[in-house]
């Protein structure tokens, strides 16, 4: 694999993007509880497994479910840089993104039942959508980094392959940028020579062009 470490070739590979979903829902995992551990535990009692998979515990109606929420929307920015290391390319953010979290929705379903909260619903959404624009913001900057490398490539390509005489005369005569034109300078030379005039008999008469 070329451009990371999971990054995997732009061809169809399925063993590639199991592992990406595979090294990114245990990372996605992994983050979260970190944050549970920084910003939920000091205000529970005991941190569970429900406060992952259980969709009750994101609300907006209490001081613990907002401490919920925040883990779990700062896990989504943390989730767009995991995106940036493993991923690495702005089109494929957005389907990465929704997998994450469509993995989430089926644990989440499988542990506490389908979700009924519009807050786990919209806390959702917000990191669908901070996930996959900040994920695919920080790609582009990767993709946009491989650009002058590849530009300078392909200009030295076409200057070696062009050559040192690829300047082309000028079609209008004269001295153009490819030089002078033999027969637009013939043609100037007969027009000047059939009005030169020599003396005959008592005054000047005009000769025929030289030959």
């Amino acid at each position: 694999m070329s451009g990371g470490v999971l990054f995997g070739p732009s061809a169809w590979d399925p063993v590639a993007i199991i592992g990406q979903i595979v090294a990114l829902q245990c990372l996605y995992y992994l983050s979260l509880g970190l944050l549970y551990k920084l910003i939920v535990a000091p205000y529970v009692r005991n941190l569970t497994l429900y406060h992952f998979f259980d969709w009750r515990w994101a609300s907006f109606s209490s001081f613990q479910g907002w401490m919920v929420c925040i883990a779990g929307f700062t896990n989504a920015l943390v989730a767009a840089i995991l995106l940036r290391l493993i991923v690495q390319r702005a089109k494929k953010c957005l389907d990465f993104a929704g997998t994450i979290l469509f993995i989430h929705l089926v644990a989440v379903w499988c542990f506490s039942g389908f979700p009924r909260h519009a807050a786990w619903w919209a806390l959702q959404g917000s990191n669908l959508a901070a996930t996959s624009l900040l994920g695919e913001y920080l790609c582009m900057q990767k993709e946009m980094q491989e650009i002058p490398l590849t530009s300078l490539r392909r200009n030295g390509a076409a200057t070696a392959a062009a050559g040192p005489g690829s300047s082309r005369p000028s079609s209008g005569g004269g001295l153009g940028r490819g030089g002078p034109n033999p027969r637009s300078s013939g043609a100037n030379v007969m027009e000047l020579t059939s009005i030169v005039t020599q003396p005959s008999g008592g005054g000047w008469g005009p000769l025929s062009p030289v030959k």
